[in-house]
């Protein structure tokens, strides 16, 4: 349901919006040019933290693509340690 909210919130900004439905289709978005990225943490395990690392290091250096991660309450600011800390260029 966020991805629909956030898409619509957009639209009538005149903004262009794609909600993935999963996570290999996040990972073909950011291959052809997203131009940025809001995530609902529980899309994102162990796994999936590995393979968007791996497609946001496969970028060119000059490349800055944002990134929006939406947390619940509790242990949010786990969440974005560990997703910071996974996503932060070597």
């Amino acid at each position: 349901r966020d991805a629909q909210v956030i898409c619509e919130s957009l639209a009538q900004r005149g903004l262009a919006c794609r909600a993935c439905h999963d996570f290999a289709e996040l990972l073909r978005e950011i291959g052809v040019g997203a131009g940025a990225i809001v995530v609902a943490e529980e899309a994102l395990g162990r796994r999936s933290l590995k393979a968007l690392a791996s497609a946001l290091g496969a970028q060119p250096p000059w490349s800055d693509l944002p990134f929006v991660l939406l947390t619940g309450s509790g242990e949010a600011a786990l969440a974005l340690e560990r997703t910071v800390s996974a996503l932060r260029p070597a």
